[in-house]
């Protein structure tokens, strides 16, 4: 306890005032021995210890009454962080009044009186001493060294828009704000911090222009994301760090959620100590904290899941919708809605669910086209009064087709007796074939599909996974190996050195390897194949020799921790399969990247996986075929294990586009070439005159869809009379026929598998751009072939566009997923001055936030890509990227009609109001100088060097009062009592009264004890 006005407890002298009236009095009441009076006051000796009692308490509320008013108006103060308890120094000053009153009401009881002198002096020094050091202590930690910077931090989280009373805790954080910033004094510096997922400073550095600061919160507003409490106090110590005032404080504005504060990581705690500790005092650090609500209804959207990273349009796909109640009563929400691509698809009913209780809806979706596309999940709730999180974003990218390059190391030209034959079986099932399929198979390919066409004999179906098998002697002629997206090996022996170094390349840049070794396997390469840095491509290191059980091994279904064998744990499909002939791999368990995710019933390993650089590689203990077990003979376990096997390692090669919040964004366009599985381009050659001669520009156009300005073509090439030749190849969706459709003006020619089909060349006109088409063409599904357009600007208007269109094939420009630049390009054949559409090695492109306000991203040219680095992911929610015309091309697969979107994905626990408690902050005082505010005033208190806490001199007042009143009352019953104003009626009667009788009588009440005597002479002294 600490006191504001430090002169007035010299007032706790009249608190002596009381006694010396008592003392004083005592002196003048003399001992009267007149006969009659004499005997009647002996009479009243007996009502002494009554008496004393009254006397005693009238003093005692004489004395309080003087020592109260004296600690009002010294106007005592309860310190916030107090060392010295309140009620050690308080109730000490009043006992000690109190020990004194009685002290001197019992003067002459020796016994009594000096104890209570002694217990009342040492509680006065006992209190003094207190509050000498609490007063000292509170200086030294409060005293302020004049002019200071402050940076206000505040939290612009989610639950900051929770209405508390009618006004949101944001809207009373800005007013707090512009007390503090009110409150400054001129040479005062601040600068205002929002602080969300992302800390942004609103004001740059410290400035003393209070217009200015005020100005800054007026266009402020909270995010949908959690406050990252480390984040935004590193950001208000490199602010402070630009201020001139020696001494720094730091304001946190807040409602106090615990999400954020990340208490439990006290190493980032220490950092931030370490870094604060720079500055050139250690800025205190005021927690001002706001007032929650103690009830309240909400419900959100705390989680949305799709079971399968990899997805196609071949079959469906289940999406969960978690919805909890984070408010503090029963809720029965209205509906939960799912939306893909603006287009409502069904919405269900939802149960009641408890606080603090979840409900998961399901939905089942077939997607119907490749690319990207944006599923919202949102969940309707009369009485939200937190309707922020009731809506949850996410982007999935659907895959046009997953390419899968099988290597029989085995091949057999009997059926299903390849290494490779189930595998493939198992990946893209194919009807038996029946009489009529085997007469057509000796036909052309123009002559099976006129007569499938006649007999309208239904199309292959379209499955997510394309196949090419390989024999492994045949492995040199696999141009590019990144033109897939995952590898098997399956029972090879060994590989050439070369493809065995582009295949570990291929797994560091995120490809995924399968490896299943059979009895062909050699341990020497397996074990001695490393990547070029020297780290080892398999998972685990195989024997000498096979191990060939006598009767057989089982698999454990109940080791089957990996994620592509859950679905082989449930229900134990694998009950039943015997291992006739396996590897006992040796893994380096202690490696943190080398994982068993499967075991034999014996312990041994079935499954290891090893990361990779970006990729997976697997290993199994067995080869994928029927030599080494029963296992490819189980459908209900071999399907699904080897399709979720694919996938799973097919999952790093996809480009993720949901986000944690915070964190620099970096978007690759995708534009590397021969990046698994997806297309980039044609390489294009542009040359001043018709005859393709004069080179002045290579580069990779992701189309050929172009209308170009007077001049603006290319740099270097005249405005007329230029040529340009496309060359690379191109890859069907669809086994079909195909038209190819050239839409240029002036002359093009076109070649599609080494075969002139489009040839008008030699006509040059004036007249506007026409459509040339050729004859049909015979292409399988997904297979390459070479493809070279050339084309010749005479005169004015420059266009040229290269579409195709089949049965199954719409009429549309080739898109770039479906362009491939011939094998032998490489990226230095084209550099950053070619970039299409006269972009810049670096530009600047908008990205639409939640808020749908544009925010700058830096797009730049890095190794043959564009690439889009964005800072502003602080809030939770639907980003879109926007994209010039001259780069759609580029990424047509993922561009919708807002752009390329991405989502940031918030906490879920944002949505939970869970305080932070003393006990949390004391666990940061280690690290930090922090404060807890409970008041405005404690903020003003500490900004100008006060000692924050609560003044009691209203309570003190009005214990005066009720002393008062006490005293009154007290005195009026002892007047009545003892009926001072009152008149006895004396009665002397006739008759006669004997004398011996009454001096008996005398003598006795003569007899008192001396000590009563001397008592009850007193009797009647105020």
């Amino acid at each position: 306890m600490t006191f504001y006005e430090k002169a007035m407890l010299l007032g706790l002298i009249a608190v002596f005032i009381p006694i010396l009236i008592h003392l004083l009095n005592r002196r003048k009441a003399k001992l009267v021995d007149w006969g009659a009076m004499r005997f009647l006051l002996e009479a009243l000796a007996a009502q002494n210890r009554r008496i004393m009692l009254e006397e005693m308490l009238l003093l005692i509320l004489r004395c309080l009454l003087f020592g109260l008013l004296a600690l009002a108006m010294a106007r005592p103060l309860l310190p916030s962080d107090s060392t010295v308890p309140w009620p050690l120094v308080l109730p000490a000053v009043i006992l000690a009044a109190v020990c004194a009153a009685v002290a001197v009401s019992l003067w002459d009881k020796r016994r009594i009186r000096w104890p209570m002198l002694f217990a009342a002096a040492a509680l006065v020094g006992l209190s003094a001493i207190a509050a000498i050091k609490e007063h000292l202590h509170q200086s030294a930690v409060w005293r302020s060294s004049g002019e200071k910077d402050i940076a206000i931090v505040i939290d612009g989280s989610m639950s900051m828009t929770l209405e508390v009373d009618g006004r949101s805790n944001f809207e009373r954080a800005l007013e707090e704000a512009r007390g503090v910033i009110r409150s400054m004094r001129p040479a005062d510096a601040a600068c205002v911090i929002l602080a969300s997922e992302g800390s942004r400073r609103v004001t740059g550095g410290p400035i003393s222009n209070k217009k200015e600061l005020l100005q800054s919160l007026g266009g402020l507003n909270p995010g949908a994301g959690s406050m990252r409490v480390l984040e935004a106090l590193n950001a208000a110590g490199v602010a402070l760090a630009e201020g001139k005032n020696l001494d720094k404080k730091v304001v946190l504005i807040t409602d106090g959620q615990d999400v954020g504060w990340d208490l439990l990581s006290q190493g980032r705690w220490a950092y931030l100590a370490a870094r604060l500790k720079e500055l050139p005092t250690v800025p205190k650090i005021i927690c001002r904290q706001l007032p929650m609500p103690k009830s309240f209804t909400n419900v959100a959207v705390t989680e949305m899941t799709v079971s399968r990273r990899v997805i196609g349009t071949d079959r469906e796909v289940r999406i969960e919708v978690q919805v909890t109640n984070t408010g503090s009563a029963a809720v029965k929400p209205t509906s939960v809605q799912l939306t893909i691509d603006g287009e409502s698809l069904t919405v269900r009913g939802v149960g009641e669910i408890q606080p603090n209780a979840a409900e998961t809806v399901r939905f089942d979706h077939v997607f119907s086209r490749p690319g990207r596309h944006v599923v919202t999940a949102k969940v309707v709730c009369e009485g939200d009064e937190l309707a922020v999180d009731d809506v949850s974003d996410r982007v999935v990218d659907v895959m046009e087709k997953l390419p899968v390059l099988i290597i029989d190391g085995a091949p057999s030209e009997r059926a299903l007796d390849g290494a490779a034959a189930f595998i493939e079986l198992a990946l893209a099932p194919k009807a038996l074939p029946d009489e009529k399929d085997r007469e057509e198979a000796l036909l052309s390919p123009e002559e099976r599909e006129r007569r499938r066409r006649a007999r309208k004999k239904p199309p292959e179906p379209d499955f997510l996974v394309v196949t090419t098998v390989v024999d492994a002697p045949d492995v040199g002629t696999i141009q590019n190996v990144r033109d897939y997206v995952v590898v098997v090996l399956a029972n090879v022996p060994m590989l050439p050195a070369e493809f065995a170094a582009k295949l570990a390349d291929f797994a560091e840049r995120g490809g995924g390897l399968l490896v299943a070794p059979g009895n062909l396997a050699k341990p020497d390469f397996y074990n001695n194949w490393t990547t070029s840095a020297g780290v080892p491509v398999m998972p685990a290191k195989l024997p000498e020799q096979r191990r060939v059980p006598r009767d057989g091994v089982a698999l454990s279904a109940k080791t089957f921790t990996h994620p592509a064998l859950a679905v082989c744990r449930e229900k134990n499909r694998v009950q039943g399969a015997r291992i006739q002939a396996l590897w006992e791999l040796q893994p380096d368990e202690r490696n943190p990247d080398v994982s068993v995710g499967g075991r034999t019933d014996g312990g041994r390993p079935f499954l290891v996986e090893r990361k990779l650089g970006r990729g997976l590689v697997v290993l199994t203990a067995i080869s994928l075929d029927h030599h080494d077990s029963n296992l490819p003979m189980l459908r209900p376990s071999f399907l699904p294990m080897v399709h979720e096997l694919t996938y799973y390692l097919a999952a790093p090669a996809l480009e993720e586009a949901n986000f944690r919040p915070g964190t620099p964004l970096v978007l690759d366009f995708g534009m590397r070439l021969g990046a698994p599985g997806r297309g980039s381009g044609l390489k294009a050659e542009y040359y001043s005159g018709y005859d393709l001669r004069d080179l002045k520009l290579t580069r990779l156009d992701p189309t050929v869809d172009f209308t170009w300005k007077r001049g603006s073509a290319a740099p270097d090439l005249p405005e007329d009379r230029f040529s340009v030749r496309w060359t690379g190849q191109v890859r069907p969706r669809f086994s079909d026929k195909h038209t190819f459709h050239l839409v240029a003006d002036d002359a093009v020619r076109l070649w599609v598998d080494g075969h002139l089909v489009i040839n008008d060349w030699n006509r040059l006109s004036d007249e506007r751009a026409k459509e040339r088409t050729s004859e049909e063409v015979s292409l399988e599904a997904y297979k390459k072939y070479d493809v070279k357009l050339e084309y010749y600007e005479y005169r004015l208007d420059a266009s040229v566009s290269l579409l195709w269109s089949s049965d199954r094939q719409v009429k549309q420009v080739i898109p770039r997923s479906r362009l491939f630049p011939p094998p032998e390009m490489t990226q230095a054949a084209y550099s950053a001055d070619s970039l299409p559409g006269g972009l810049g090695e670096k530009d600047v492109l908008d990205v639409v936030t939640p808020a749908l306000r544009r925010a700058p991203g830096t797009l730049s040219w890095q190794d043959g890509s564009f690439r889009l680095t964005f800072d502003g992911t602080s809030s939770p929610g639907l980003y879109c990227v926007l994209l010039p015309p001259e780069l759609q091309g580029f990424v047509s697969d993922r561009v919708t009609s807002r752009g390329v979107p991405f989502v940031v994905v918030g906490d879920g626990g944002e949505s939970r109001l869970t305080t932070l408690t003393d006990l949390d902050l004391a666990s940061l005082r280690p690290h930090v100088d922090i404060f807890r505010a409970e008041t405005p005033e404690d903020v003003a208190s500490v900004l100008t060097g006060d000692v924050p806490g609560q003044e009691i001199w209203r309570y003190l007042a009005a214990a005066v009062v009720l002393i008062v009143l006490g005293e009154i009352a007290l005195t009026r019953w002892m007047a009545m009592k003892r009926r001072i104003h009152g008149v006895a009626a004396v009665d002397f009667g006739a008759e006669a009264i004997d004398v011996d009788q009454f001096r008996t009588r005398a003598r006795k009440l003569l007899a008192v004890d001396e000590d009563e005597r001397r008592e009850a002479q007193t009797v009647g002294e105020p």
